[in-house]
């Protein structure tokens, strides 16, 4: 049988449900202290940055974007990863990034794990240089 596509029969109503639910993630948002943390470090690289930003289409939320850039920064806690490995990008949040790049935008992962510690000592600036140096941002 062909697994590439599925029909699915469902009324209108459960669509629209489905569309409003889905687009009620992009306006109601909060901001973790992490997410603002790492947008004060971009602007004082010299970059300028949009708190939650939303795609062209409206159906999904960046976290920081550079828009100059085209640059979604995607600040990923332990949500967005495996409870027992903790350093696996859940199948949702490769689901996300892909989603992001089918509309345009370079994605800039900036994970709890290597934050935490760079943050405590210093080091978050010259990490995030080296990420946006990576995605051509800055030079």
């Amino acid at each position: 049988p062909d697994r590439t596509k599925v029909d699915v029969v469902y009324p209108e109503w459960v669509q629209e449900d489905a569309r409003k639910t889905w687009l009620s993630q992009t306006t109601d948002t909060r901001v973790s202290t992490f997410q603002h943390n790492v947008e004060d470090t971009i602007k004082s690289i010299g970059l300028e940055t949009v708190m939650e930003d939303v795609t062209t289409d409206g159906l999904y939320s960046i976290d920081i974007s550079v828009r100059s850039k085209n640059i979604a920064v995607e600040c990923d806690g332990p949500s967005h990863y495996y409870s027992n490995l903790t350093t696996v990008e859940s199948q949702k949040t490769k689901l996300r990034n892909q989603a992001l790049v089918s509309r345009g935008w370079e994605v800039m992962v900036v994970p709890y794990y290597e934050w935490h510690d760079l943050w405590k000592s210093g080091g978050a600036k010259e990490y995030l240089r080296g990420l946006l140096q990576e995605k051509g941002a800055i030079e």
